[in-house]
Parts: structure tokens; sequence; C-alpha cells
């Protein structure tokens, strides 16, 4: 599990986060993971 906060004076979506996450890791290190963004309530 890997949690992510994000503070940044810009809107950051979850598009965002998940092409940067596949830039890191590569499509080729997402074979067979999988990838769920969760909405803190804070």
């Amino acid at each position: 599990m890997v949690n992510v906060t994000v503070r940044s004076k810009n809107p950051v979506g979850p598009e965002d986060l998940i092409l940067h996450l596949i830039e890191k890791i590569s499509a080729q290190g997402a074979n067979f993971k999988i990838l769920e963004f969760l909405k803190s309530g804070t």
C-alpha cells in the first residue's frame, strides 16, 4: 500500500497521479498489479 499526500499550489487530480506513477514504474512494472485511488476525508 502506498499513501500519497499532495500539498501543491496547483490542483492535482487522480489523472496526474496515475500518469506520474506510470512514468516512474513503467507500464511493464504495473503488469498484474492493481492501482486503486481513495480520497481522504480531510
